[in-house]
């Protein structure tokens, strides 16, 4: 002998039905998960930022940070490489992580780009109140504006304890697009 069907029409059954259509869309709907944030603490030194940087091609011309949060998170890709090589474009690409300090003491770290043929680099650091920073870099800015002389490009990062920074990195250039 087989159960009974439930009664489609009783308020549990449709109240079920509702939650499961309802979670579905969502699902459907949900923007692409996002690139996990990095965790810095005193005990790594050195930490590469290939693996879980987001990147997407830069829809439009501008080089603001209010044009990388226009982007829809759903059109972000996620790196599963030490490095981000797009080979030769003409579109300028946005890229972006979260690096977060959970230890008690602020952190000083240096973020370095290590190909020194990118032509323009936009750098936003953004901290946890919204305040941001921008730094232009690339082959096509004088050596003596980078803020360290290097022959990679490489900027300062204070990492407040238990608080994170997002890094935005707007890249332009006429030689292979790569961010190692």
């Amino acid at each position: 002998m087989m159960p009974p069907v439930p009664n489609s029409s009783s308020p549990g059954t449709m109240l079920l039905t509702l939650c499961l259509l309802c979670i579905t869309l969502l699902g459907l709907t949900a923007p692409h998960s996002s690139a996990a944030t990095i965790q810095v603490d005193a005990n790594k030194p050195r930490i590469f930022l290939g693996k879980g940087l987001e990147y997407v091609a830069a829809p439009n011309g501008e080089t603001s940070l209010d044009a990388a949060h226009a982007i829809a998170p759903s059109r972000w890709q996620i790196s599963h490489s030490d490095s981000v090589n797009l080979s030769y474009t003409d579109h300028p690409y946005w890229f972006r992580t979260t690096l977060y300090n959970p230890g008690k003491t602020t952190l000083q770290r240096q973020l370095e780009i290590a190909y020194p043929v990118l032509d323009y680099i936009d750098l936003f650091i953004v901290n946890q109140s919204g305040q941001s920073e921008h730094l232009r870099l690339g082959d096509k800015y004088p050596f003596s504006a980078r803020p360290y002389w290097h022959r990679h490009f490489v900027v300062p990062l204070q990492i407040t304890a238990g608080q994170s920074v997002q890094l935005y990195l707007r890249v332009q250039t006429s030689s292979a697009m790569q961010i190692p």
